[in-house]
């Protein structure tokens, strides 16, 4: 199974707990990544995550697999045949300063992963989306 794994990182003026606490929240996730529509929690460390990139719409239960708190999340798919994880990292680099950084893996499908288009345009939609994370949490902490 072909697979597209992206890794984009940004520097973002919140101090990383509170970060952290933002991609922690599952009901937050979707207000700061558009990729994905909704997370709906279905057990203390599983939910149904529903995501739209490129024009697909994909829903699969996921398990949070590792959790160091007020640094680093990661879910992984429990659904056979839906390969995806999605893992967020916080760390400081000044007093109210850190570093987010999404690593995520999933089959795009089509056309434009076998023909290698799937990790650019990947790439380009997470950069665009932490930059919008970006600015979602500076709003939202910074007074």
């Amino acid at each position: 199974l072909d697979m597209t794994r992206v890794t984009e990182s940004i520097d973002v003026a919140v101090n990383h707990v509170q970060l952290f606490g933002l991609f922690n929240d599952l009901e937050t996730i979707p207000r700061m990544l558009g990729f994905v529509e909704s997370v709906q929690p279905t057990g203390s460390d599983t939910a149904t995550w529903t995501v739209a990139f490129a024009n697909q719409r994909r829903s699969f239960n996921a398990r949070r697999t590792r959790l160091e708190d007020g640094h680093l999340v990661r879910w992984d798919s429990i659904d056979q045949g839906q390969p995806f994880f999605i893992e967020v990292s916080a760390t400081p680099t000044g007093d109210e300063r850190s570093v987010v950084k999404v690593d995520a893996e999933f089959n795009a499908g089509g056309m434009a992963e076998k023909l290698g288009l799937a990790k650019p345009i990947a790439s380009k939609a997470l950069k665009d989306e932490l930059a919008h994370a970006k600015s979602y949490a500076e709003r939202r902490f910074i007074r």
